[in-house]
Parts: structure tokens; sequence; C-alpha cells
């Protein structure tokens, strides 16, 4: 029987923060303003609790995205706000 093959971390931490900017407006980048992006949310949500995603990792990837889309510290506190309200809740 073959074995099976098992995706290493960093192949999960490409593939989560890869799906991130999906759970933000295109335009405005404001965090699960519409219902295609809580979807997306939610199901990132699903994939960071199957591999043991930390919040801490979560929330610099978020930082990291809304600063590489030229948001000042004010957009960013408040869609970190937002996110953490999501996401928090649910990860170590």
């Amino acid at each position: 029987m073959p074995k099976k093959k098992t995706a290493k971390k960093n192949d999960t931490v490409a593939t989560w923060k890869e799906k991130l900017p999906a759970c933000f407006g295109s335009e405005d980048h404001r965090f699960v303003s519409d219902a295609p992006e809580k979807n997306h949310a939610f199901e990132l949500l699903a994939e960071l609790r199957e591999n043991g995603v930390a919040w801490s990792d979560v929330r610099t990837a978020i930082k990291e995205f809304l600063a590489s889309q030229d948001k000042g510290a004010k957009q960013i506190e408040k869609q970190m706000d937002r996110a953490k309200k999501h996401f928090r809740p649910w990860l170590s």
C-alpha cells in the first residue's frame, strides 16, 4: 500500500497565506465585508485550526498583507480588530 503523502509545514504556511487576501475586499481591503469574503474566512479558519496555526502567525500575516497594500496604521488597526473577532477565539 502506498504511503500517504503529507504536507510539509512550510507548504501549509504558504497555502493559508495565499488564501488570506480572499478574506478582504479587493478595493477597500475590509475584512469580511461581504458574503464571499465571510465564506473564505470560515474556510480559512477551518484550515488554520486543522493545521495548528497560531493566532500570532495569522496576525503577523494580516499586518504584512495590509501593509503590502499600502494601508496605513489606522486602517490596519481597524481591520486587525475585525479579524481578531473572527479568528482569535478559535486559534491558540
